[in-house]
C-alpha cells in the first residue's frame, strides 16, 4: 500500500473513492481485462455490499467483497 490512507476491503465505499485493484476472481468466472493495479472510481456500493466502479479503462465493474481484493487510495473529495 502507497499512501497511509490506504485501506484494503473497505466495509463502505462511498462515491467518489479511487481504488486499486489487487486481485479478482479467476478469469473463467468473470470475463474482464482488468489487471492487477488498475485504478477506477467508485460510482456506488448497494445493499449487497458490491462496489460498483468506473475503471480508468473505460469499463464498469462491481468488486465483491471475499471474492476480489482491492484498496481505497484516496477519498471522495481528495486528490
Amino acid at each position: 500500500m502507497s499512501q497511509s490512507s490506504s485501506t484494503p476491503h473497505p466495509a463502505t465505499a462511498e462515491r467518489g473513492h479511487r481504488v486499486r485493484l489487487i486481485s479478482h476472481a479467476p478469469a473463467e468466472m468473470i470475463k474482464t481485462d482488468l489487471a492487477p493495479g488498475d485504478e477506477g472510481t467508485v460510482l456506488f456500493s448497494d445493499s449487497l455490499g458490491t462496489v460498483h466502479v468506473r475503471w480508468d479503462s473505460g469499463g464498469m465493474l462491481g468488486l465483491i467483497p471475499g471474492s476480489d481484493e482491492w484498496e481505497t487510495t484516496t477519498e471522495a473529495g481528495q486528490s
